[in-house]
């Protein structure tokens, strides 16, 4: 679990946390259960503003936890796997609904939230994008496609106030050797 605590202006703070679960959903005898059905795993989700990556959710699914508003990002079943893989679920506390928008896209791999200036009292607004880029072997990899657009966000949103860039970018963040 990746935490992120910002501080602002007026000393509230707002609480950022990112987990790549692995799938929501796991087997338990013959039954599958969700795993935000289990206390030691929803004693984790304190954040304010949470992501759930590689929920592995149908595509209609609502990931839901009380207390939070939340939008789920759902990929097709993978007809060659025969199962569901990726999915990001954004959750955000209901008190904090009117200082957050989640910015709307048609992208699987990615989502953009913005903490909005007027409500959190900051310089500018704080834009935080929520990643899963698919390891190298999967067949939704397209890693560069994903980073390129992710950049090209990170270079509009960043002339509005500041960028975050967080999730589970597999090891891909850099196009050349960093060694």
């Amino acid at each position: 679990l990746q935490n992120i605590n910002m501080a602002f202006i007026n000393k509230s703070n707002i609480t950022i946390g990112c987990w790549n679960v692995e799938g929501l959903r796991t087997r338990y005898g013959s039954s599958t259960l969700s795993k935000l059905e289990f206390n030691d795993f929803k004693e984790y989700l304190t954040e304010d503003i949470l992501c759930l990556l590689e929920t592995h959710a149908k595509q209609d699914d609502r990931i839901e936890l009380k207390g939070y508003n939340s939008v789920s990002i759902n990929r097709a079943k993978n007809s060659k796997y025969g199962r569901f893989s990726g999915g990001i679920a954004i959750m955000i506390r209901e008190e904090l609904k009117h200082r957050v928008e989640i910015i709307k896209s048609n992208e699987t791999e990615h989502v953009w939230v913005r903490l909005i200036k007027a409500n959190i009292e900051t310089q500018g607004d704080i834009f935080v994008c929520f990643a899963y880029l698919s390891p190298i072997n999967s067949v939704y990899n397209s890693q560069e496609d994903v980073i390129s657009k992710i950049m090209a966000d990170v270079t509009r949103y960043n002339q509005k106030g500041k960028c975050i860039v967080v999730g589970d970018l597999n090891g891909y963040t850099n196009k050349e050797p960093d060694f």
